[in-house]
């Protein structure tokens, strides 16, 4: 039995990139200090200083040129999927379409 917070099962031939549901969305631009935030759903701290994965798993990058421009984690406590936006300012996330990149 599957969760639809797991990962879809990937089909093969499939071009479907969509492997998960995303949970939240968090806007960096709207949070203060270095970055780091707790998980919406459990208050588990996710922090970008945090080399070793140990609370989240990075799921997804996408990047606009050698820039990033959104990222998705999954918290390993309570599963969900976080969508983080803001590393770029508006006018450039509106200027070229971002090249998305699947762990």
């Amino acid at each position: 039995m599957s969760s639809e917070y797991e990962p879809k099962k990937i089909v093969p031939g499939s071009t479907n990139k969509n492997l998960y549901k995303v949970n939240f969305t968090v806007d960096l631009t709207k949070i203060g200090g270095d970055g780091g935030f707790p998980c919406p759903k459990c208050g588990t701290p996710i922090s970008p200083d945090d080399e070793t994965e140990d609370k989240y798993q990075i799921i997804e990058t996408k990047v606009k040129g050698d820039d990033l421009a959104e990222l998705v984690v999954r918290c390993k406590k309570c599963k969900k999927y976080i969508r983080l936006t803001g590393f770029l300012s508006s006018s450039e996330e509106r200027e070229n379409t971002i090249e998305s990149e699947t762990v």
